[in-house]
C-alpha cells in the first residue's frame, strides 16, 4: 500500500500533467519533486507536444519537434504527409489534376474524388471554350470565318506585310443572281448553295489562306505571300470549280470575282474597297468572271 505522502506526491505530479497538457505552459514541480529527470523530461516533451499541435491545427508545419520515441516518429510522418499533402494541393490549384492521395483514409477518398471531378470540370470548360471560340470567330452556317475574325486577320497579315515586305492579295467573290435562287427554290436551297461554294472554296485554297463570309452571298480570301497575279490564277480556278458544280436541285450557279494585291501605306478599308471595285467590274461584264484591280 502507498502512504498518504506519495498519494499526496502523485496527485501534484498529476495536477502538473494536466496542466502542462491543457495550456501548453510547464508548469513547476511540486515540492519533493525537482529533483526527478524523468518528470522533468516528460513535461518539456508534454509542452513541445502542445506547441507543435497547436501550430499544425492553425496551419504552420513549421513547427519543430523536439519529442523522440514511437509518438514522435508518428508525428513527424504525419507533418512530412501534410507538407507534401500541402505540395500537392498547390499542385492541383496550379492545373495538376493528376495528384492522389493514399493516406488518411476517407480524407484521402474525398481529395482524390475532387481532383478528379476538378479534372472533369476543367475537361468540360475546355471544350466549351472550343465551342465558344468557334461560334465566335465563325459563321454559323458555312464554317468559314466570319466577318470580325477575318477583319483581325487582315489587319495582322497586313502589319507583317509592312515589316517584312512581303506581298499580300485578296479577293472578294459573289455568287451571281443569288436572288434568284432564293426566290425560285427557297431559302433552304439557297443556304445549300452557300454551304457547297464555301466547301468548293476551302478545298481549293492554300493551307495558308483565310477564307471568310464577308456578307449574305459574298465571300472573301485573303492569300499571305501572294501578288496579285497568283491571286487571279487561284481565283480563275476557284471559278472555273464553282461554275462546274451542280447543285441539288438548283443546277449551275456561278461566281464573279474581284482581286487585288496590297499596296504600300494602303488601309484594310482601302485594300477591301479596291477589291470591291474589281468585283463590280466582273459583275458589269457579265459575271462569271475574275476581275483584278488596276
Amino acid at each position: 500500500m502507498t502512504s498518504a505522502a506519495d498519494d499526496a506526491a502523485l496527485e501534484a505530479a498529476l495536477a502538473v500533467i494536466r496542466t502542462t497538457l491543457r495550456s501548453g505552459r510547464r508548469a513547476a514541480l511540486p515540492a519533493g519533486l525537482e529533483d526527478n529527470a524523468e518528470l522533468d523530461e516528460l513535461l518539456n516533451d508534454l509542452a513541445g507536444l502542445y506547441r507543435y499541435t497547436l501550430a499544425v491545427s492553425r496551419g504552420d508545419l513549421e513547427q519543430p519537434l523536439a519529442l523522440r520515441g514511437s509518438l514522435a516518429g508518428a508525428l513527424k510522418n504525419l507533418d512530412a504527409a501534410l507538407r507534401h499533402l500541402t505540395w500537392q494541393t498547390q499542385r492541383v490549384a496550379a492545373g495538376d489534376f493528376t495528384q492522389r492521395v493514399d493516406f488518411m483514409g476517407d480524407f484521402s477518398e474525398a481529395f482524390n474524388s475532387m481532383v478528379l471531378r476538378l479534372d472533369d470540370a476543367r475537361t468540360e470548360l475546355e471544350a466549351q471554350a472550343v465551342i465558344l471560340e468557334e461560334l465566335a470567330t465563325t459563321d454559323a452556317l458555312t464554317g468559314a470565318l466570319n466577318r470580325r475574325k477575318f477583319n483581325e486577320l487582315t489587319q495582322a497579315e497586313l502589319e507583317r506585310a509592312r515589316r517584312y515586305g512581303h506581298p499580300l492579295a485578296l479577293f472578294i467573290l459573289d455568287i451571281d443572281h443569288f436572288k434568284r435562287v432564293n426566290d425560285t427554290y427557297g431559302h433552304e436551297a439557297g443556304d445549300q448553295v452557300l454551304v457547297t461554294l464555301a466547301d468548293i472554296l476551302r478545298a481549293g485554297i492554300r493551307a495558308t489562306d483565310s477564307l471568310a463570309r464577308w456578307g449574305g452571298e459574298e465571300f472573301v480570301v485573303l492569300s499571305p505571300g501572294a501578288t496579285v497575279e497568283g491571286a487571279a490564277e487561284l481565283a480563275e480556278r476557284l471559278r472555273a470549280a464553282a461554275a462546274a458544280h451542280d447543285h441539288v436541285s438548283v443546277g449551275k450557279v456561278t461566281a464573279s470575282f474581284g482581286v487585288t494585291q496590297h499596296c504600300v501605306g494602303e488601309t484594310p478599308d482601302e485594300l477591301f474597297a479596291r477589291a470591291d471595285e474589281a468585283l463590280y467590274r466582273a459583275k458589269d461584264g457579265g459575271r462569271d468572271r475574275v476581275e483584278v484591280a488596276g
